[in-house]
């Protein structure tokens, strides 16, 4: 009795229910329609309805069997044809049920009030059952049974992505609603009862028992007879495997999210032969990474003329759950490690500073915004002294990169990080600070693949397309063709690498290739990007759970599936070279200071500059030095002819002895050999004059770099006897009691006179007075 009482209540409130609906939308209103996503060449990539009502293929009820329908119904709604759209009995039965478990545990609804529920997208609530009924029943007022149940068959969720009932014979049979068997209908209609639970590809055992269920409750009711029974039963079915029916699906998934509700097909940019490609490299590379605790890896490969996405793997396997598959490693956030230094240094190029200007890469500290010191080291564990720009950045050294960066400002660092696209990088620059030019931000893959496009572009950074009729989008220039070129000329300078990377790294192409890798800290993340002139190609390697690698660094890590990609991309491609922009001109430079090489220069490298900005001052590092054989000391102005050698050393500024020393470098006796009596070397006796810098030389203060960024070295040329040194700068004293008593002074504007007075243990040395000019 409280059961009908409970079922009078539900049914009268369902009526007042069907008069608030009377208004309600029609069938037809919903659009059904599918998205087609296929790849540049029209190959099918992925179709998916394009709105949560609509299906792939909808078909007319005449064009189902008969025995699909009475399955059907037998399985979802076995009075289908005589009740008024609601059952009173099962959906009070199932309400009590609902109300006691205080959640949704039990169905009862019919195949009216599913179609309701699809077309009206609501969430399983009480509340939403009781419209969900009500529409139902004003469904069965406006339409015949033939049709309410035409359009459940082509609206009826049976999961992964499939839509209506031909949608779903295609994706797990690969036929047509018209052509499946008695017991492949039986399948198909044990899903729609919860198509997460009865997932063929996930928990096939359990679609498999409900089947069973269904093919007995068809033979009890007599709807089939016993020898249909056992046939259905004994047949073997064939499931069609998954991922045949979505290709290229971190890919396919940007699309559909670029093109929400967009109907009918769309062609990409995508190349399915490059795609499996790379898909095949990575999985080749997966399983050896395995043992160093790697689980994913990412890729994008774009055309640089057209800035096309040809081929996208946003994990190692979409399908893979344990290891996260399903995330996009392409739009993740990442440290990108030293991926970055090709911006840092194309920064320092634009404002001066060239290829062959030497960098300090030595012990340092700088300074944290907030306070605290932030003391890079190299990925070697070593300091090499005093690098050229283009050893530093093909090296990827990382002193000299943040000393660039030091120089400039992260802020003016992080400006232009933002031109070449790194929009992720949205926090100011003291939340980054000098770690910014190691990488320490975090930014997308597509996101580096765009800036490294743009530097095989001349420096224009421009939109990534991944749709064939979308409009190339120029998004400006972050650097002008000549430094884009130079950066471009460095990063595949095979030997300016070797020192770090060897001669045979993965790196090493037979073809113009420019890359650099990149490592983020504790092995979280490694990366190697690059671009020969048609392609540019970028590889993240890591695990999504953000565990470390066992020391996989991008050289071995991203770096041979970098190399594998662009090998299958170029081997076969005629040799081209990277287009050179006018204003450029070779130089030779000595291999150490990068200066006009002396006679005393026993190395030298033919070096690529930006003309105007070709170095004219000769080589000051290498020096000779005349010794005293008998005990290797200087010597003295008397020393025998046959005791007398010229020796030529390296003679580094002060700010370098201690890493010279530690480095084994030879360097040039101070005391003066006194074998012969005087005491004093020749060339040497009362020196006392400014060597640095000259007389009537004119400097001019950068408008962009840091104003305590801009110093110059004073330098003296005194003997080793002096003890401690004066300079007088306009009158101004600064004091200097090390040797060789170089200090730095900061540029002022105006005409300036400089000398000293240099303090032996008896005498004072005056020096010459010398005039430079600083210019704004």
């Amino acid at each position: 009795m409280k059961l009908l009482k409970t079922a009078l209540v539900i049914v009268a409130g369902i009526g007042v229910s069907v008069y608030s609906y009377a208004r309600l939308s029609k069938i037809d209103d919903v659009k059904m329609s599918s998205l087609k996503i296929t790849d540049r060449n029209g190959v099918l990539l992925k179709e998916m309805h394009s709105c949560k009502y609509g299906t792939a293929y909808p078909v007319n009820l005449n064009a189902v069997p008969r025995h699909f329908i009475d399955t059907l119904l037998c399985a979802e709604d076995k009075r289908f044809y005589r009740h008024p759209g609601i059952d009173p009995l099962a959906i009070t039965r199932s309400l009590i049920l609902d109300i006691r478990r205080m959640e949704i545990v039990s169905g009862g609804s019919t195949i009216t009030q599913q179609l309701a529920r699809n077309t009206g997208n609501r969430p399983r609530t009480l509340p939403n059952k009781l419209r969900e009924a009500a529409q139902a029943v004003c469904f069965e007022i406006r339409y015949s049974k033939d049709k309410i149940l035409q359009e459940y068959l082509n609206r009826v969720p049976f999961g992964n992505g499939a839509y209506g009932v031909e949608a779903a014979s295609r994706l797990y049979f690969g036929k047509s609603i018209n052509n499946v068997t008695l017991s492949e209908s039986a399948f198909l209609c044990a899903i729609p009862a919860s198509n997460k639970l009865y997932n063929p590809y996930k928990r096939l055992p359990f679609t498999l028992k409900r089947q069973k269920r269904i093919l007995t409750s068809l033979y009890i009711d007599g709807l089939i007879n016993r020898e249909q029974y056992l046939a259905a039963l004994n047949e073997k079915l064939t499931l069609y495997p998954k991922k045949n029916a979505f290709l290229a699906p971190h890919f396919c998934d940007l699309v559909a999210d670029r093109y929400k509700g967009y109907d009918g097909e769309l062609k990409t940019t995508l190349d399915l032969n490059i795609q499996r490609k790379i898909e095949y490299i990575i999985a080749n590379h997966m399983a050896k990474l395995a043992m160093a605790n790697v689980n994913n890896a990412s890729v994008a490969v774009i055309d640089n003329k057209s800035c096309d996405i040809l081929a996208l793997a946003g994990s190692a396997d979409f399908f893979d759950e344990l290891n996260q598959g399903q995330v996009n490693g392409v739009t993740a956030l990442r440290q990108p490690g030293s991926s970055l230094k090709p911006f840092v240094y194309g920064l320092a190029f634009g404002n001066g500073m060239n290829a062959a200007d030497t960098l300090s890469d030595i012990k340092s500290s700088f300074e944290i915004p907030g306070g605290g010191l932030f003391m890079p080291k190299n990925y070697d564990k070593e300091y090499h002294g005093m690098v050229r720009a283009r050893t530093a950045l093909a090296c990827s050294y990382n002193v000299a990169t943040v000393n660039i960066s030091e120089k400039f400002g992260s802020d003016i660092l992080l400006a232009k990080l933002r031109e070449a696209g790194f929009k992720s990088l949205n926090r100011d620059a003291g939340f980054y600070g000098p770690g910014l030019s190691l990488g320490s931000g975090e930014v997308t893959l597509l996101e580096l693949a765009r800036a490294y496009c743009g530097l095989a572009n001349g420096g224009m950074l421009k939109g990534l397309r991944m749709i064939l009729t979308e409009p190339q989008t120029d998004m400006g220039r972050f650097f002008n063709r000549r430094v884009a070129y130079l950066i471009t000329d460095i990063l595949s300078d095979n030997s300016a690498r070797a020192p770090a990377f060897g001669e045979f790294s993965p790196l090493s192409f037979p073809f113009k290739c420019a890359a650099k890798t990149g490592t983020s800290k504790n092995f979280r993340d490694n990366w190697t990007a690059g671009y020969t002139p048609r392609y540019t190609v970028a590889v993240w390697v890591g695990n999504f759970d953000g565990k470390p690698m066992y020391s996989v660094s991008g050289i071995s890590g991203a770096g041979p599936i970098f190399r594998d990609i662009m090998l299958a991309l170029e081997i076969r491609n005629p040799d081209r070279d990277f287009e050179k922009p006018e204003g450029l001109a070779r130089q030779e430079v000595c291999a150490v200071s990068g200066e006009v090489p002396t006679k005393y220069c026993s190395e030298t490298i033919n070096e690529l500059f930006i003309k105007g900005n070709i170095p004219l001052k000769h080589c000051t590092i290498h020096q000779s030095v005349k010794i005293d054989k008998r005990n290797n000391l200087l010597a003295s102005v008397d020393c025998p002819r046959e005791y007398l050698e010229e020796k030529v050393y390296k003679v580094y500024p002060s700010e370098y002895y201690e890493w010279a020393t530690s480095a084994g470098v030879e360097m040039p006796p101070c005391e003066v050999s006194r074998l012969s009596g005087t005491g004093e070397a020749e060339g040497m006796a009362n020196e006392c004059y400014v060597e640095l810098p000259r007389d009537g030389d004119v400097y001019k203060i950068d408008p962009i770099l840091r104003r305590d960024y801009q110093e110059i070295p004073l330098k003296p040329k005194v003997n080793e006897d002096v003890k401690h040194l004066k300079w007088r700068i306009d009158g101004k004293e600064i004091i200097s009691d090390k040797y060789p008593f170089i200090v730095y002074w900061e540029l002022e504007r105006g005409k300036h006179k400089i000398d000293f007075s240099a303090y032996t243990g008896n005498n004072i040395l005056e020096s010459n007075k010398i005039e430079i000019t600083v210019v704004p």
